[in-house]
């Protein structure tokens, strides 16, 4: 299934306070981040070494309708829960859920592979990123178009479209990333 909502490449939906978040990603540490990482279900090539904090992940890659989280949810949840909820007001959807909830580190001088998201969890929903921490050099492309998104913006991305990311810069881009879907 297909949502036919979904933006062509990429659009800003606005912007969110990302400060509290800020400072409690900031006070993770490499071994936090390792753990989180070996912890995590979505084991793709293409993401290289991508680091990923998952909250919550759908339980069968085959559909997007279920979902578990994790055990670091809790810790998390006061402080996520109200920036996505403002994140996805321009969608005006009734009833929303989200079934797929992370953070995700993408290392100085790396790349996320150009892929699909070609699971059928990932198919339906709206992929929404909200960068924490980045850089000048850090990219975003999406259906032959690039961005860099800026700190505290929401973006929502084309994950049905050929897409990556490139960091060339000297510091760790961190974005808050889910998906979102009217119920």
């Amino acid at each position: 299934m297909i949502n036919s909502n979904k933006t062509k490449s990429y659009r800003n939906l606005g912007s969110v306070n990302v400060s509290d978040l800020k400072r409690r990603v900031e006070a993770l540490s490499d071994s936090d981040w390792q753990i989180a990482d070996s912890e995590k279900p979505n084991k793709f090539n293409a993401l290289g070494r991508a680091q990923h904090l998952v909250f919550r992940f759908p339980k069968n890659l085959k559909s997007h309708l279920e979902s578990y989280e994790t055990s670091h949810w809790s810790g998390w949840k006061d402080i996520i829960e109200p920036i996505i909820e403002k994140a996805v007001q321009p969608f005006n959807y009734s009833k929303g859920y989200f079934p797929r909830i992370m953070l995700a580190k993408l290392p100085s001088k790396s790349e996320v592979k150009p892929h699909v998201d070609k699971s059928p969890s990932a198919q339906y929903p709206h992929k929404i990123h909200i960068p924490i921490f980045t850089n000048n050099e850090v990219f975003f492309y999406a259906n032959g178009e690039s961005i860099h998104m800026e700190v505290g913006q929401v973006y929502e991305v084309n994950n049905n479209q050929l897409h990556w990311a490139i960091n060339n810069g000297n510091i760790d881009r961190i974005h808050l990333i889910f998906e979102y879907y009217s119920i």
